[in-house]
């Protein structure tokens, strides 16, 4: 995205913007850059245009958003079995992204945030079982 998408960005979802620069940062330590092209996609796709609403909807604050987001497309990397040395074993990368699934879901359970009426924990559960199923 260049310098003049990002000028006419809603104030929203620059908000949820600058928080990612932040927790990538903080994510960069651990392979961070296998799903950034796609965290960022999924920002745009799921919020340009309606992040206040979204946001409203799911009584998230930014922070709780990019954390759900990126806790969301970790879990989706991580159930494809491409990060995994056989069925049931993560790789390296998938060590990292797993690493990065944890930082974000506990960020997001000590807010009380949900999935969709799903809690943490049982968000956590769902994604163990799928990384034991792959691979």
């Amino acid at each position: 995205m260049n310098f003049f998408q990002k000028l006419f960005l809603e104030k929203e979802l620059k908000e949820v913007l600058a928080v990612l620069v932040q927790v990538e940062a903080e994510l960069k330590k651990f392979d961070y850059p296998i799903i950034k092209k796609s965290v960022e996609q999924c920002i745009f796709v799921s919020l340009k245009g309606r992040t206040k609403k979204v946001l409203e909807v799911n009584k998230a604050t930014p922070e709780m958003m990019v954390y759900s987001i990126i806790a969301n497309v970790a879990a989706d990397y991580l159930g494809s079995g491409r990060y995994h040395v056989y069925r049931g074993v993560l790789d390296f990368s998938g060590q990292n992204l797993y690493s990065i699934l944890n930082i974000c879901l506990k960020k997001l359970e000590s807010t009380g945030f949900t999935f969709g009426g799903q809690s943490v924990a049982g968000f956590r559960l769902v994604v163990n079982e799928d990384i034991k199923g792959a691979g």
